[in-house]
């Protein structure tokens, strides 16, 4: 709420005495008024303070989830690259079983009729 000033004469013309009064009394509201001003501004700038504050604790509660999510979509990358090189491991190894179990089907077929001649 703005102040307005406006000296008023108690009668007649405005005395030297009531001129200092109404000044003092002015100067005195300005000044009760500028104190609650800054009562208030300390307050806007502690809660300032307090949602800086808060903002950053936040910031690094995401930046730590981003390196837990980084770290296991690393995680999840060297799995599967393992999951891959197992699979390829074991599509080796039956290639080579079905080779062994044909090599082992002409052994028996020759050994048969290894046999029949003898």
């Amino acid at each position: 709420m703005p102040v307005k000033f406006k000296y008023v004469p108690t009668s007649g013309a405005l005395s030297g005495k009531s001129f200092e009064a109404q000044t003092e009394a002015a100067f005195n509201e300005l000044g009760a008024e500028i104190d609650q001003i800054r009562e208030i501004a300390e307050e806007v700038k502690r809660i300032a303070q307090t949602a800086v504050d808060t903002a950053n604790a936040a910031m690094t509660t995401v930046q730590t989830a981003v390196d837990a999510a980084n770290m296991a979509q690393t995680a999840a990358a060297n799995a599967t690259s393992a999951a891959n090189m197992a699979s390829a491991k074991a599509d080796n190894a039956a290639a080579r079983a079905a080779e062994a179990g044909q090599s082992a089907r002409v052994a028996i077929n020759t050994a048969g009729a290894a046999r029949m001649a003898a």
